[in-house]
């Protein structure tokens, strides 16, 4: 093995090891349950641009808004976005909004029919991945419950069974 292949070989283990460390729970340290949630750019899948706090204040004053980031190639995302559509299914308060980080429309549209979503579920876009910069996070699947008033009452980064439960126990008990 040459110098050249020892460096390259050094430098994809650097990459490899910092972006494993960053995909995990990555600092969401100003976003605190009951803080405000940043506004946030999307788009939908037919390109018109608008923010999270325009659709809030769409939402009816009863409503929470469960707000999930995933992508189309992220594979606990896969688990998760059939678990979120259950929990909508069984809570009418409940508005559920997909948006789909770094995927083009084509491939978000192929997600949809493969998870059957219904029609009231929101779905969105953020192909340059400017949701994630704002929230000062890198991973996905990444959920908040927002009220309408703006406040984040709860959240979970990334995906694990036992997370999930927790997240789901948390929803329960603020959405009745």
């Amino acid at each position: 093995m040459n110098i050249n292949n020892l460096k390259l070989i050094i430098i994809l283990f650097n990459f490899l090891f910092s972006y494993s460390i960053f995909s995990q729970d990555r600092s969401l340290s100003s976003l605190k349950i009951g803080t405000t949630i940043p506004d946030i750019p999307m788009y939908t899948l037919e390109d018109e641009r608008f923010t999270l706090y325009e659709g809030l204040e769409k939402i009816g004053s009863d409503k929470i808004l469960l707000l999930n980031f995933t992508s189309a190639y992220c594979k606990p995302c896969k688990i998760e976005i059939p678990e979120l559509l259950k929990i909508k299914e069984k809570n009418d308060k409940i508005e559920l909004w997909f948006i789909f980080v770094g995927d083009e429309a084509e491939v978000i549209n192929s997600k949809v029919k493969e998870f059957n979503m219904p029609r009231e579920i929101k779905i969105l876009k953020d192909p340059l991945q400017t949701s994630l910069k704002r929230l000062n996070n890198s991973a996905v699947p990444l959920s908040f419950l927002v009220t309408v008033e703006k406040k984040i009452a709860t959240y979970s980064v990334g995906y694990t069974p036992e997370k999930f439960r927790e997240f789901h126990n948390q929803i329960s008990r603020i959405v009745k």
